[in-house]
């Protein structure tokens, strides 16, 4: 259903979005998926779109200067097996951290913001046409939804893709009235 769309402008792609909102004092940008799932236009801990912003370890709420095992909040016991080797258990956080005290997109940015989930990573990459670029100096990727509205995402992206830090809102799964705005729907939600 988005072929259509992405091969009308795969030669010269839209210009970067504007942002279609802002809550909490940060833009979003909706990329016309069906979830109906709101982009942050930056990464948390970032001043503009093409910042890399600040990084995370699993369920922690600050960034820190050193990510090892010795320094992760929820590490827990120690073990070395011989001619195995040695490993650390970890606390169990769970596998969705959305919207939970263990989500650091919803602690600094306060809700609705949140981290997105799987399932919306991958409408992102399926759904989204994906274009390597430079902007403001930094090398990385602008991801179109099928509405043509883009977000920016730096190249170490390409490292690995579970490691995407940006944030994501949710749309209430109701109907709206034609009159409202979607900052105003997202105001609604909590």
């Amino acid at each position: 259903m988005c072929i259509p769309v992405f091969a009308v402008f795969a030669q010269n792609p839209p210009a970067p979005s504007d942002p279609d909102g802002q809550v909490n004092g940060y833009d979003y940008v909706d990329l016309g998926l069906p979830s109906g799932t709101l982009w942050a236009m930056q990464n948390i801990g970032s001043e503009n779109p093409t910042e890399y912003g600040d990084y995370f370890a699993w369920g922690e709420l600050e960034p820190k200067d050193e990510y090892t095992w010795e320094s992760y909040e929820y590490v827990g016991e120690y073990y070395d097996l011989p001619g195995v080797g040695s490993f650390f258990s970890t606390e169990y956080l769970g596998d969705d951290i959305a919207g939970t005290e263990f989500d650091a997109a919803t602690f600094n940015w306060v809700k609705p913001w949140r981290l997105p989930r799987a399932e919306e990573i991958v409408e992102l990459r399926r759904l989204c046409w994906w274009k390597w670029t430079t902007e403001n100096g930094i090398k990385g990727m602008r991801i179109y939804g099928p509405n043509t509205h883009s977000i920016f995402s730096g190249e170490w992206l390409r490292m690995d893709f579970s490691l995407l830090p940006w944030t994501a809102l949710s749309r209430p799964r109701i109907q709206w009235s034609l009159l409202g705005k979607p900052a105003d729907k997202i105001r609604n939600q909590s």
